[in-house]
């Protein structure tokens, strides 16, 4: 199964001891520390949006006028 943190989370793996990439990592179903991150709500497994200002330039520099 593919995992991605949370958003607003900064996941540590414990193998390499590095942030998680964006991208999300692919873990075992019965890899314990995965599955309780999981449950625990540290991971999901929904890939995150794109920014706001991504989807909609315009409605990032809305309120913006002289």
């Amino acid at each position: 199964m593919r995992l991605y943190a949370t958003p607003g989370l900064v996941i540590i793996d414990p193998a390499t001891r590095q942030p998680l990439p964006d991208e999300g990592i692919e873990a075992g179903e019965n890899d314990l520390y995965w599955v309780r991150a999981l449950n625990d709500g540290d991971m999901t497994t929904e890939p995150p949006a794109a920014s706001d200002e991504r989807r909609s330039p315009a409605k990032a520099q809305e309120g913006t006028e002289p």
